[in-house]
Formats: structure tokens, C-alpha cells, sequence
């Protein structure tokens, strides 16, 4: 859904241009649909804003304002998850063993703390 979203936005966009410049005819949207892209635009604003307000609360206000690009990165990183996850998947359905993702570690980060105290 990320990438479809993101997609279309992108094509959204040149579509505007392109009907800017006259090299296409922009089409008339109904208000129904403006309504929407307004809704949604609001949403992504205030979702920016909290997540800029308790950065900041707990880091200051620079990494606030680092945050709020960070939600297209964790967003990329999610299409990229989700597509492996659809791969392997695809590999199930056609007789593939399932097989575990894990992330090997040489020590558990919770014991680091522990090793340093001690």
C-alpha cells in the first residue's frame, strides 16, 4: 500500500505539471475526491507535528526536526521489508520450506549494559 501510495503521488504530481504546461488536459476532480486528498493531507501534517512534538520532548528540537523526514525513510524501509516478505512468500506457494529471518548478534544488546556495570 506504501508503494502504491507513493507512486501515485509521483504520478499525481507530473500529471500536474504536464497539465500546467499544457501538454496534456487536466481533468476535473469532483469534490468528493478533493475532500479526501484534504483529509489525507491533514492527517500526514498532524501525524509530522506529533511526531516532531515528542522528539523533541524526549531528544530536543533538532532531532524533532530530523524526525519528520525519517517517516519517508521508515516508510522505504517498510516497502523493502514487504517485498521480501511477498518473495518469500511466493517461494512458499511453490514448495519452498519457510525459512526464519533472524538477525544474528555476537551478544545480545540488552547484555552490553550488564558487561559494562560489572
Amino acid at each position: 500500500m506504501l508503494f502504491t501510495g507513493y507512486l501515485l503521488l509521483i504520478l499525481s504530481g507530473a500529471l500536474w505539471l504536464a497539465g500546467g504546461l499544457g501538454l496534456v488536459q487536466s481533468w476535473g476532480s469532483d469534490p468528493l475526491l478533493k475532500a479526501l486528498i484534504a483529509a489525507n493531507t491533514a492527517s500526514l501534517l498532524w501525524r509530522m507535528i506529533v511526531r516532531f512534538a515528542f522528539t523533541s520532548r524526549e531528544y530536543g528540537w533538532r532531532e524533532g526536526l530530523l524526525a519528520v523526514p525519517r517517516i519517508f525513510v521508515s516508510n522505504f524501509i517498510a516497502i523493502m521489508a514487504g517485498r521480501r516478505a511477498m518473495f518469500a512468500y511466493l517461494r512458499t506457494l511453490r514448495g519452498a520450506k519457510p525459512e526464519w529471518d533472524k538477525t544474528h548478534h555476537d551478544a545480545h544488546p540488552a547484555m552490553a549494559s550488564r558487561r559494562i556495570s560489572a
